[in-house]
């Protein structure tokens, strides 16, 4: 839907910060969305947001960890909820010009809302648009 205005308010924190070995970055965001003609909740937009990422460089290999929560907001006909997804991934530097890499994502295969389209009101069922189920990446890079 189309707005004459919109006012974004928020604030939003982070850390990073090292402990046995591991790096660690936090952050949390805090956002109010609103069309500033209505007053009403901008759709789509969690008011809370949480990344976590934990990462460890073993010689070579390097693996990582991350998180992202969203809070539950308001979509096209309904009340989104609140998800949380894990990420895992790899990379092995082979040599000096050959990189592997691996990618998990959606670790748990969460069943989750991101955004609903529409509704049939005579059935009530609502429509929602596709969200990716657990995904596996691999990748290798060469540099010359």
């Amino acid at each position: 839907m189309n707005l004459n205005e919109a006012r974004y308010e928020g604030v939003e924190f982070s850390l990073s910060q090292q402990f046995f070995g591991f790096d660690s970055n936090l952050n949390f965001a805090y956002l109010s969305a609103e069309d500033e003609e209505t007053g009403a909740e901008l759709r789509n937009v969690a008011k809370r947001t949480f990344n976590w990422e934990l990462a460890k460089q073993f010689g070579a290999f390097d693996a990582s960890l991350d998180m992202q929560y969203r809070s539950d907001r308001q979509g096209a006909v309904t009340r989104l909820g609140s998800y949380t997804l894990w990420n895992l991934a790899g990379n092995y530097q082979v040599n000096e010009h050959i990189e592997v890499s691996l990618r998990v994502e959606n670790l748990f295969d969460k069943e989750y809302n991101a955004v609903d389209s529409n509704a049939d009101f005579t059935t009530g069922e609502v429509y929602y648009y596709n969200t990716p189920e657990r995904r596996f990446f691999a990748g290798a890079s060469y540099q010359f």
